[in-house]
């Protein structure tokens, strides 16, 4: 059911977007694709039977891979191997869409009997539906089966997963209707939005649990090496290319399930336990042989599977929700059941039950509406902050940027996407805008480097909430609001003050390169934090995360703007309300460690605002 929130608006713009036909690429950009809307399940009438097939399909896929992988093991080990698999993905979702590739390479590397490539190929269709909900299960996918393929390359044999890969994804991709002329766009912006993950999207967590996941992996990978050294000893003749190729795909596969887990650690981390869970529990299956002294090994790394699946349960308990056997019985019985009582209903009657469930969303819908009481307006809106649940609550025109919520506008490629669509005759005739950045980012870096376009495009139209504004499109835009002739560039060193002598409003923009150490740490986990400290004209330090790669495209420095009033002043030009705000020193830091991950010196450029009142 809709709701509202930070996470219940992407989920509901993403269902909008697939029930109205939006192309990605152009109307929309994210970490999800067309097929999102199969993840997420938000009701809509128009998408139940795509929801349905698609995920009975998927489904099906998938059991049939699994059963293959389980069928020539004993009933034991089978059923414990099983429960892993379930447990983690139940847990985690997010493992299911990466899981078809890896049964695709676990089929093909089995040794001694190698599940056949028509077995297979279901694996493949999943894998081309997953790729479909999001980028990232095709990227994993695509780099698996690459490797898969090439391994039949180089033993003579003609590749297969990764064309009928391609050729299931954009078969799909034009079902769905999509056009190919805005595939390069979607192509390339996604790809920037995984790319800029790593540096925008990190928090800290518990080191404790970082440890302890580290150092299971440790002990199953240490397990894993043994196995296959023994092997090796009984098989003289085991090809090195085979053994190579399968520990290449494993190790992938355990970094995207440590980094999706990790970088953002919070909840995430159940990605990490439950893909974990997941993956040795699918190894154990592959390399259990009859009678083989290996497998005392292979159930050191079953029990390893067991324990991250119950260690992620364990971190559930610990966020508030119920006890580790509450949540085994709601997730390996009451909510299967459940679901299987709802399909069940929809097969009875599909028109009773759409109504049901349409009346209840009506409701949800109402709640919305009456936690937010906004404007009736004619025209196309957008909004800045995370409530586009609202705004589709109200039924508004919502004609939205491509990148849609604003944490995730964090490199340079997806700020010129923003920017050129307000630029554009497509920019939305109402805006409504607040200061919500997540992370304890500086305030006017939301969506930061397009304030200027902001403030030349529009003016204020009301105060709608006192955490909301909504402002209204001018007839004729004010021009480049920065002074490019005016811009002095300044180098900076990490914890050494800079002051600020101008009055006018500043844009600033910082440009913080990394280091090779730098882009290694990002490339496999996350780079060190970096955070701006300023002090006002009143006194007041005030401490933020800074993402180098908005900072490096500019922002607001000075004054400092914080709140919807001060917001408002600004777009009013009354500077001096604002005095009490301005800037007159900064300094960029970073984490002890932090100077190995970026190279000195900085570089600051300032622009002073044209004025715009």
């Amino acid at each position: 059911m809709p709701a509202d929130g930070l996470d219940p608006s992407w989920v509901a713009v993403l269902t909008h977007a697939a029930s109205h036909g939006w192309q990605w690429g152009k109307d929309i950009v994210f970490n999800y694709g067309p097929f999102g809307f199969l993840w997420i399940r938000q009701f809509d009438e128009h998408l139940v039977f795509a929801t349905l097939g698609l995920q009975l399909l998927w489904a099906a896929c998938l059991s049939w891979g699994v059963a293959r992988l389980l069928s020539p093991l004993p009933l034991v080990v089978a059923l414990i191997a099983y429960s892993a698999i379930a447990l983690g993905l139940l847990i985690s979702w997010d493992g299911s869409y990466f899981l078809p590739c890896l049964l695709i390479a676990l089929g093909y590397f089995r040794f001694p009997t190698p599940v056949s490539t028509r077995a297979l190929l279901p694996l493949v269709i999943a894998a081309g539906i997953g790729s479909m909900i999001k980028l990232t299960y095709g990227m994993i996918s695509l780099i698996v089966l690459f490797i898969v393929d090439a391994h039949r390359l180089f033993n003579r044999r003609w590749p297969v997963y990764t064309p009928v890969m391609l050729i299931v994804f954009f078969f799909l991709y034009l079902l769905s209707g999509q056009s190919l002329s805005y595939f390069q766009n979607f192509l390339k912006l996604s790809l920037e939005i995984v790319a800029g993950h790593s540096s925008a999207m990190a928090i800290p967590g518990p080191w404790q649990e970082l440890a302890a996941f580290l150092g299971l992996s440790g002990i199953a990978w240490l397990l894993l090496i043994w196995h296959q050294l023994e092997s090796r000893h009984l098989d003289p003749h085991s090809s090195y290319g085979h053994i190579l190729a399968l520990f290449l795909v494993l190790g992938l596969f355990w970094l995207i399930t440590f980094k999706q887990g990790f970088v953002r650690h919070d909840l995430h981390t159940l990605a990490a336990w439950g893909g974990m869970a997941a993956l040795f529990a699918a190894v154990t299956a592959t390399l259990w042989l009859p009678q083989s002294t290996g497998n005392k090994l292979m159930v050191g790394l079953l029990v390893i599977a067991i324990c991250s699946a119950f260690l992620g349960l364990f971190r559930l308990q610990l966020d508030g929700n119920q006890t580790v056997v509450s949540l085994v019985r709601i997730t390996s019985y009451e909510k299967p059941y459940r679901e299987w009582k709802n399909f069940r209903e929809w097969l009875k009657s599909p028109e009773a039950w759409t109504a049901r469930i349409q009346y209840q969303k009506d409701i949800a819908l109402a709640h919305i509406r009456d936690r937010h009481p906004m404007p009736q307006l004619q025209g196309s809106v957008d909004i800045i902050p995370s409530m586009q649940s609202v705004i589709l609550a109200y039924g508004y025109d919502y004609r939205p940027r491509p990148i849609f919520q604003d944490y995730v506008d964090y490199t340079p490629q997806l700020i010129a996407a923003n920017r050129e669509f307000f630029q554009s005759e497509r920019a939305p005739e109402y805006l409504f805008f607040s200061l919500g950045a997540i992370d304890n980012r500086y305030p006017s870096s939301t969506e930061g480097a397009i304030w200027p376009d902001i403030l030349s495009r529009y003016q204020l139209d009301r105060m709608v909430q006192d955490d909301l504004i909504l402002l209204k499109r001018r007839t004729q835009p004010l021009g480049d609001l920065l002074n490019d002739n005016a811009m002095a560039n300044y180098t900076l060193q990490f914890d050494k003050p800079f002051f600020l002598n101008d009055q006018a409003p500043v844009f600033a923009k910082i440009f913080i390169k990394q280091s090779v150490f730098g882009k290694l740490a990002k490339l496999l986990f996350k780079p060190a934090p970096v955070f701006i400290r300023v002090k006002l004209r009143n006194g007041e330090i005030k401490l933020h995360r800074l993402i180098p790669e908005m900072a490096s495209e500019g922002f607001l420095l000075s004054p400092y703007i914080n709140n919807c009033a001060d917001f408002a002043l600004l777009t009013t030009g009354k500077m001096s309300d604002l005095i009490k705000n301005q800037v007159e020193e900064v300094s960029i830091e970073t984490s002890q460690f932090g100077p190995f991950y970026y190279q000195e010196p900085l570089l600051l450029s300032l622009q002073p605002l044209h004025q715009w009142y």
